[in-house]
């Protein structure tokens, strides 16, 4: 059994001001051409289907279309709403939509929604679990004790009767610990939104969406995909695909990253402003820092020249602050955990002085407790 793994379509996105519909649907259409190719029986989409709750009309007639060139392959494809969805949108005709053989699930229920494949070996299932925040979980069983994403998740796949000694697919959007940032995800401060790997480890795959980097978290079947195009400029030296999917007997599993060239490249170029009227003139999206004492005041008019998809300027040198402006320092201070960043407050409010164990358990503390509050 083949599938194709992806997620993070995010369709209607757009960077700065640019829309990406375009760059979008020469995505689609590489992974239209992978399902052909590689006579691929399911395509398993892991949320975020869409850029917004509320996606504007060419961004639903890019999917649908996608949706049709799949199904005209005998392909079945398979999709979860994430956090950027509105679950009641995908879950729209769907009990129409399944005869085509497109199962959406957008909306948490008390089980996960269940559908079986077939092959030479006997039956696949495959688990449809869309984002889910602990709040969700509560209002379908609150007679259940919850206080963590890790909880509700554990606590639906209980109640789903799922018998592992058979072949078992999961997909879900949800942040998996351990797992890379971008930048460009949505994700609670401190990530208190981690799920537990090892309550997945029993099912046979699991295609993670929600990340944006293609990884493994916890076990090699334990995967995120990734989003097929860059989305963000911390993505620039990401590489991006689809998985694809090869499922014999029981244990026996074989994951391929098919790649996704890009209409245009998302890039952070460096250069002086002498660099520039030389540069040769390219159509990706561009964040530019011009490394210059004093450029001349045309310079963006000049680089625009150049780089018609200008996304992003500044300015590099000894009056510019390099921690505003440089994207490895960005990188490391977005990626700071609540406590990195309550020691390195506390230290600047008090001439380098560290809180104390106490000082910082008890900021914890009031943390979560402002997290599971804003949860319930």
């Amino acid at each position: 059994m083949r599938f194709i793994h992806t997620g993070d379509l995010h369709l209607g996105r757009v960077l700065g001001d640019l829309s990406l519909l375009d760059d979008q649907r020469h995505a689609l259409d590489q992974i239209i051409a992978y399902i052909k190719a590689y006579n691929v029986d399911a395509l398993l989409i892991a949320g975020d289907v869409y850029q917004k709750a509320s996606p504007q009309a060419d961004a639903m007639e890019l999917f649908d279309a996608f949706l049709n060139k799949a199904i005209f392959l005998n392909c079945k494809v398979f999709v979860v709403s994430g956090n950027h969805d509105s679950g009641q949108r995908i879950d729209y005709f769907g009990r129409l939509i399944e005869k085509s053989g497109v199962y959406p699930a957008g909306k948490s229920e008390k089980t996960l929604r269940r559908y079986a494949l077939e092959d030479e070996q006997g039956p696949i299932y495959v688990y449809l679990l869309p984002f889910v925040r602990p709040h969700n979980v509560r209002l379908l069983r609150p007679d259940a004790e919850i206080k963590s994403y890790t909880d509700a998740v554990k606590l639906l796949l209980d109640s789903t009767q799922i018998d592992y000694s058979t072949r078992n697919v999961l997909i879900a959007h949800q942040y998996i610990t351990g797992g890379e940032l971008s930048g460009s995800e949505e994700l609670s401060v401190g990530t208190l939104d981690n799920v537990d790997s090892q309550i997945l480890e029993q099912f046979d795959y699991v295609a993670l969406g929600h990340l944006h980097g293609a990884q493994r978290v916890g076990k090699p079947y334990i995967s995120y995909s990734g989003s097929p195009l860059k989305y963000s400029f911390g993505e620039c030296d990401q590489k991006k695909g689809v998985d694809l999917v090869e499922l014999k007997g029981k244990g026996e599993l074989s994951v391929t990253q098919l790649p996704i060239v890009p209409l245009r490249d998302v890039r952070h170029v460096y250069c002086s402003f002498s660099e520039i009227d030389s540069a040769q003139k390219s159509d990706d999206y561009i964040w530019l820092t011009i490394n210059d004492e004093l450029p001349p005041r045309d310079w963006y008019r000049r680089a625009q020249d150049v780089f018609p998809n200008l996304v992003r300027h500044d300015v590099l040198n000894s009056k510019t602050r390099v921690d505003r402006i440089h994207p490895e320092a960005a990188d490391v201070r977005n990626a700071l955990s609540p406590e990195q960043l309550f020691v390195e407050f506390y230290s600047s409010q008090n001439n380098g002085v560290e809180p104390s164990k106490a000082q910082t358990e008890l900021f914890l503390q009031l943390y979560k407790e402002a997290q599971l509050n804003e949860t319930a």
